[in-house]
């Protein structure tokens, strides 16, 4: 299993934010470097953009979260249901 498949399963089985800050921080690098390419060498734009691609993935962690959250209460509700 990849790491980033590691950081993910800890995030769904331990419900917690801490797993996904260390993938983001595993990749920040990466992001802020391909920031900077892509704004031919501003360095201001790419810091921005990096930020922005932060909160993206804080928000879609946020949906996941909601998502998961759903799907068991549902697993819940049926399994009570048909007890």
């Amino acid at each position: 299993m990849s790491k980033d498949a590691e950081f993910l399963q800890r995030f769904v089985e331990e419900r917690s934010e801490s797993p996904l800050a260390e993938l983001v921080g595993e990749h920040v690098n990466l992001v802020c470097s391909a920031a900077l390419r892509n704004t031919n060498g501003d360095r201001t734009l790419a810091e921005d953009l990096a930020q922005a691609s932060q909160l993206e993935n804080y928000r879609k962690q946020q949906a996941v979260q909601v998502k998961l959250a759903k799907a068991i209460v549902s697993k819940m509700q049926g399994e009570a249901g048909s007890r």
